[in-house]
């Protein structure tokens, strides 16, 4: 049975299904016993392949809310130790993986992350060699960055260039959070142009912005409004979903 690599779409769609304790995407069967509400298993009807995907911070999460925010400040302000947030999501991406390898040994694993997933993901890639090494792809979406952070490893190292060879690293133009991608990260980046269409919210502020185009304190309201909303619209995952 050949294997079929899933595209970057169905990748992202597995990305935003971890949101769900329940949803899959087509074509796949969320496997429940190698599952969490941070990290979901998805198993092709047909094909030898699984994808493990990490959640990103999910903010209608109650259990998991803080804990996600507090892991996204440590990204955000570049601290480079490894909270107990990334050594779970770490030990777990292990367990997922060696339990696929004792059950199906010859189907292919492929990780992926959005926004905060997409760091712990990398960072499952890092710390465990069962990961990098047993992973045959790994993909993340607008990863959360920091400008105070540098890759974890030298290119020097083996498992930079073990990482570096399996890992793609997609973001959208106007994203801030994924804003030092390249800096961050290990592996190829590729930067997008958003597909989402302008919100309400955002419809509104280009009427506004003649009438507060008088005040220097409008126009700097303005323009950080402009900006969370143009980062809240480049973030979405829907950016690199085909539409049906």
């Amino acid at each position: 049975m050949e294997d079929s690599t899933p595209s970057t779409d169905v990748l992202a769609q597995s990305a935003e299904a971890a949101y769900s304790e329940t949803d899959a995407p087509p074509d796949y069967n969320r496997i429940d016993e190698l599952s969490t509400p941070e990290i979901s298993t998805f198993k092709h009807v047909v094909h030898p392949h699984y994808i493990v995907a990490h959640r990103g911070t999910d903010l209608h999460a109650e259990k998991t809310r803080a804990k996600d925010v507090r892991a996204d400040m440590k990204i955000l302000v570049g601290d480079k130790s490894q909270s107990k947030f990334m050594k779970d999501r770490t030990k777990r991406t292990e367990e997922v993986v060696k339990k696929i390898k004792e059950t199906d040994p010859e189907h292919k694993i492929h990780l992926v992350g959005h926004s905060l997933g997409g760091v712990s993901s990398q960072t499952a890639m890092v710390k465990s060699k069962i990961v990098r090494e047993n992973v045959d792809t790994h993909s993340t979406f607008n990863a959360g960055t920091s400008p105070f952070k540098s890759k974890e490893l030298a290119k020097s190292n083996d498992a930079y260039k073990v990482i570096a060879h399996k890992s793609v690293h997609h973001r959208i133009t106007g994203d801030g959070i994924s804003a030092n991608v390249k800096s961050n990260m290990i592996g190829e980046s590729r930067t997008y142009k958003t597909t989402v269409k302008p919100t309400i919210a955002q419809h509104v502020l280009e009427m506004a912005k003649p009438i507060v185009a008088n005040s220097t304190m409008g126009r700097l309201a303005h323009l950080g409004a402009t900006r969370i909303l143009d980062t809240l619209q480049a973030h979405s995952l829907k950016n690199f979903i085909r539409s049906k």
